[in-house]
């Protein structure tokens, strides 16, 4: 990496040496005699480790981590990825259900019937289960996948249905995670054209709701 001379020498002193020629022409060594007299002596052998350039262009930063010296976003990447690794684990988060239970309750979920009413799609069918329309709803609580994933989950797809009050206090936390991963399970399967399983969406959605009240 190459450095200005004002990065080593003190800026009062750089003005004064700015336009004296530091190196010589030829050889382009250091003046070791101006460096004695305008830095401080431990700071002539940091000098002497900058190499002067061998042209008239003017200095400037370069990426250390490619070949060539010019930034790539690969190299980027793998720096950034390398300082992920040596930190500190990232904290568990709750994941954005908030927000989508928000969306559900206002019903902004961009399901494919809503998506149809926007004119953004002609689709209104469930990706997951080929229903004629995916509405709220049928999403969350009449989708076959999400209704073995209540199940699953020890807990019915109706509130209104629970077993004993002690059920709900048992349970209640989970909805969240519950509703966050068949969203997900939804999205994999409309987008990646994977299928999660009702079982897998359940064991993630536990796990990670134990991980995050444990954090």
């Amino acid at each position: 990496m190459e450095y200005s001379y004002a990065q080593i020498i003190p800026n009062e002193l750089f003005c004064k040496v700015k336009g004296a020629v530091i190196v010589y022409p030829i050889s382009k060594a250091w003046k070791l005699d101006l460096l004695r007299e305008i830095v401080v002596p431990e700071d002539i052998p940091l000098i002497q480790n900058l190499k002067s350039t061998l042209s008239p262009r003017v200095n400037r930063y370069c990426w250390s981590h490619t070949k060539s010296g010019v930034y790539s976003v690969k190299s980027g990447y793998a720096l950034a990825m390398e300082t992920m690794e040596a930190s500190e684990p990232a904290p568990v988060l709750e994941p954005s259900a908030t927000a989508l239970q928000a969306r559900a309750l206002s019903n902004c979920v961009p399901v494919c019937n809503s998506l149809a009413d926007r004119h953004c799609g002609n689709d209104r069918n469930c990706p997951r289960c080929g229903a004629e329309e995916e509405t709220r709803n049928h999403l969350f609580f009449e989708c076959p996948s999400s209704v073995q994933a209540w199940d699953l989950a020890d807990m019915p797809h109706s509130l209104a249905y629970s077993r004993a009050p002690r059920y709900l206090d048992t349970t209640i936390n989970n909805v969240p995670w519950v509703i966050w991963y068949i969203w997900k399970a939804r999205n994999d399967k409309a987008f990646n054209s994977k299928d999660p399983s009702p079982l897998e969406t359940i064991q993630i959605a536990k796990s990670e709701a134990e991980s995050w009240r444990v954090a």
